[in-house]
């Protein structure tokens, strides 16, 4: 089953009530804002034994060294901050 909403926030809690019904519940978000907006419903199933799987994606490693400015990057190209956060 594939669900779509119109908040990231609300894709946890989906994924751990189809986990609830069906057994295993999945959902896939972009890295930053959707990895964060998810960590309540995540934490709800993980503190449950629901099992729900995150899967986030992430830039390349070329485009992380390379300093290119990605999406919802605030512009700080080359002062290390992505480095320090993701290392």
């Amino acid at each position: 089953m594939f669900f779509v909403t119109h908040s990231l926030k609300l894709l946890g809690y989906a994924a751990d009530g189809y986990a609830r019904v069906n057994g295993v519940g999945a959902v896939v978000t972009t890295f930053g804002p959707g990895e964060l907006s998810n960590m309540c419903g995540i934490a709800g199933a993980y503190t449950e034994f629901v099992p729900v799987v995150h899967i986030v994606g992430y830039p390349t490693e070329a485009a992380q060294h390379g300093k290119n400015i990605m999406h919802h990057s605030l512009g700080e190209v080359g002062d290390g901050k992505f480095e320090y956060v993701h290392n």
